[in-house]
């Protein structure tokens, strides 16, 4: 059985920086598969993105909703390795 390493890379945009406790306004540029012959960003997006989508507005609401978008993260990777068999999932946001 062949294992591969998912690592989705979600890109975001934003108007300016953050500062510390002041939330953010970051939009959805883009998802990102990093070496995967299994899904496609197409097939994450269908199957996950209103997840993403809700992930990304708990990241913009600030440091008082940290908790709830690590749960949301957690909820979107378990989904990921439902979506194929690999050795390793990941899910990163980058601005």
């Amino acid at each position: 059985m062949n294992r591969v390493i998912l690592i989705i890379s979600l890109a975001v945009s934003w108007a300016a920086p953050a500062a510390a406790g002041i939330p953010s306004t970051a939009t959805l540029k883009g998802i990102d598969l990093y070496r995967s012959e299994q899904l496609t960003a197409r097939r994450v997006s269908e199957a996950l993105g209103a997840k993403v989508a809700l992930y990304l507005d708990r990241v913009n609401a600030g440091p008082a909703e940290r908790r709830q978008a690590d749960r949301i993260k957690a909820d979107i990777e378990d989904g990921l390795r439902k979506l194929g068999k690999f050795a390793f999932v990941s899910m990163h946001m980058s601005r």
